[in-house]
C-alpha cells in the first residue's frame, strides 16, 4: 500500500509541474505619478481592475501563485493579475493594485535577521498592508494552516483589525462528502449564508475542505470577529469545530458546537477586508488541479454545485470598488 505522505508528495510535485512553463508576470501598467500617500489609479486607466497575489512562496518551495484556470477566468472578467513573494512586497508595487489576495502566510518562525522572536515576513510587511487598506485597497485573506504555526502569524496581523482565526477544524457529519479517488479527501458544504450582500450575491452553496480525515488537519477554521465585522457565512447547524488533543488526556476539544463562522468582511479606513479561513490550495491557488477536481471552486459533489469560486470573485470585486 502506498503511504499517504507519498501520495501527497506526488500531488505537490504535480502542482509544481503545472507551473514550470507558465510563470505569470506583473501586469503591465504605467508608473503612477500620484503622491505616495494613496492608492495608484494607473491600473484603472484601461478600465481594468488589478489584483496582486501575495504569498511566502520561498517558505513553501512554491512557484505557482495562482491556479492557471483561475487566472484565465480573472483575465476574462477584466482583471489584471500580478504576483509577488511576500518578503519582496513594497509600497510602490502594492499601490498599483486594487486588491490583494494574501495566502500561504509564513509559519510563526523568525526570519533570518529578525530582531524579535516570532517576527515573520508578514510582521515586517503589516504596516504597508494596513496602509494599503486604509487608503482604499482591498485585502482577501485565505488561511493556509501549516504545523499549527500559521494562525499565530495571521492573528498578530488580524488583531488590530478585530478578528481572530481559531486553530480548529470545521467539520459537518451531516453535510460532508469524500472523494472516491485521488487523495480521498473529505469536503463539506453549507447554505447558511447571509443574503443581500455583494460578497454573497448569487451564492447559494459554499463547499469547503475538511481534509484527509474528518478529524485531521485545519483546512477550514472558524474566524471570530468584533462588531465591526459582518459574518457572511457559517457552517450548518450540524457543523462544529474541534481540535484533537494530544497527550495523556487525549480526546477532542470543541469551541463551536454549531454553525461556526467561516467568512467575514469589514471596512477599514477607506478600504475593505474579507477573511475566508479556508485553505487556498482548494480555491484560488490550486483549486482546479486534477486531484482537487474543482470541487470547492465550482463543481461541488453529490449533485450539489459549489458557489465558492463565485463568492471569491464577488469578494474581489467588492474589495476593489473603493479604489
Amino acid at each position: 500500500m502506498v503511504h499517504r505522505w507519498v501520495l501527497q508528495l506526488i500531488a505537490v510535485m504535480a502542482g509544481l509541474l503545472v507551473v514550470v512553463g507558465g510563470r505569470y508576470a506583473y501586469p503591465q501598467m504605467a508608473v503612477s505619478q500620484e503622491p505616495p500617500g494613496g492608492i495608484s489609479k494607473a491600473s484603472l486607466a484601461s478600465k481594468k481592475k488589478a489584483v496582486l497575489f501575495v504569498l511566502d512562496a520561498s517558505a513553501y518551495w512554491m512557484t505557482q501563485y495562482t491556479d492557471p484556470q483561475v487566472k484565465m477566468e480573472l483575465n476574462q472578467a477584466g482583471w489584471q493579475v500580478g504576483r509577488c513573494d511576500l518578503p519582496d512586497l513594497t509600497w510602490n508595487l502594492l499601490r498599483k493594485f486594487n486588491a490583494v489576495v494574501l495566502c500561504r502566510v509564513p509559519q510563526n518562525i523568525p526570519q533570518a535577521g529578525a530582531k524579535t522572536v516570532g517576527t515573520t515576513a508578514l510582521d515586517q510587511k503589516a504596516a504597508i498592508l494596513y496602509r494599503f487598506i486604509k487608503s482604499g485597497g482591498g485585502l482577501l485573506l485565505l488561511h493556509d494552516e501549516s504545523y499549527d504555526q500559521v494562525y499565530i502569524t495571521e492573528n498578530r496581523f488580524l488583531k488590530p483589525l478585530g478578528a481572530k482565526i481559531i486553530n480548529q477544524q470545521i467539520t459537518d457529519p451531516k453535510h460532508q462528502w469524500r472523494q472516491s479517488n485521488y487523495l480521498r479527501y473529505w469536503f463539506a458544504w453549507t447554505n447558511n449564508i447571509t443574503p443581500h450582500n455583494p460578497v454573497t450575491k448569487g451564492v447559494h452553496t459554499i463547499w469547503y475542505p475538511e481534509g484527509w480525515s474528518q478529524r485531521g488537519g485545519r483546512y477550514t477554521c472558524p474566524v471570530v470577529t468584533n462588531s465591526k465585522w459582518k459574518v457572511l457565512a457559517r457552517g450548518m447547524a450540524s457543523a462544529y469545530s474541534y481540535r484533537l488533543v494530544t497527550g495523556s488526556k487525549g480526546g477532542v476539544r470543541e469551541m463551536f458546537h454549531t454553525a461556526p463562522p467561516i467568512l467575514a468582511s469589514r471596512t477599514f479606513g477607506q478600504g475593505r477586508i474579507v477573511v475566508f479561513a479556508s485553505h487556498s490550495t482548494f480555491t484560488l491557488q490550486s483549486g482546479y488541479q486534477t486531484i482537487w477536481q474543482g470541487i470547492v471552486m465550482s463543481r461541488g459533489a453529490d449533485h450539489r454545485a459549489s458557489d465558492t469560486g463565485k463568492m471569491l470573485f464577488n469578494a474581489l470585486s467588492w474589495l476593489a470598488q473603493p479604489s
